[in-house]
């Protein structure tokens, strides 16, 4: 089975960073024992991975599954992913025609959330000045308001304090994803997919 995810970020003209976008997903996935190959699209923005994933799934065959993955930008609350999105004012996005639940994905609330799954991983990236204690501590990383904001703090004093696009996939390829799904359910949900389709 082809698998495509078109994910949210990367820029919408920066070749570089899609670049490393798409790679640094890769090897994520790739470090969770996903180990079918994978396309992954880095779209820009999420209205840009959400019409590149409308326009795939349309075009999809028995043989192949697309996914979308996005920030939830805000903490889920409704039953589905898919609710989510429709109910969201930003958003107010529908299902396509014939797609499942199983399709749509988030990294609640930000994938800056997911790189605060490993505090280990950070502290090794950004060194000796980096301060821990400005990370919330949360058995879920999903409840953490504003990571992004928290990772800038953390990291301020630091000789390359957080910055998004820059830091973030890079960041991306040194965390470990089994404690990004141990501390996200959205997470363990996306990788249970994956896997799944191994078989």
């Amino acid at each position: 089975m082809k698998i495509e995810i078109f994910v949210e970020g990367g820029g919408k003209k920066n070749r570089s960073l899609q670049k490393e976008c798409r790679r640094e997903f890769g090897n994520f996935f790739a470090r969770a024992d996903v180990t079918k190959p994978l396309s992954v699209y880095a779209c820009g923005s999420r209205s840009d991975a959400y019409r590149r994933f409308c326009i795939a799934h349309k075009e999809s065959t028995q043989n192949s599954l697309v996914l979308l993955l996005v920030d939830s930008e805000e903490p889920v609350t409704t039953s589905t992913c898919w609710e989510h999105v429709r109910n969201r004012q930003e958003d107010q996005w529908q299902k396509p025609t014939g797609a499942k639940e199983e399709q749509l994905f988030f990294m609640v609330q930000m994938m800056e959330s997911w790189l605060l799954a490993d505090t280990e991983a950070l502290k090794l990236y950004f060194g000796n000045r980096f301060k821990i204690n400005k990370i919330p501590n949360s058995q879920s990383v999903e409840e953490i308001n504003h990571p992004a904001r928290a990772l800038k703090n953390a990291t301020k004093d630091c000789n390359e304090p957080y910055s998004k696009g820059k830091s973030s996939f890079k960041l991306l390829g040194r965390i470990n994803p089994k404690l990004v799904m141990q501390k996200s359910t959205h997470a363990q949900d996306l990788f249970n997919t994956l896997i799944s389709k191994e078989k």
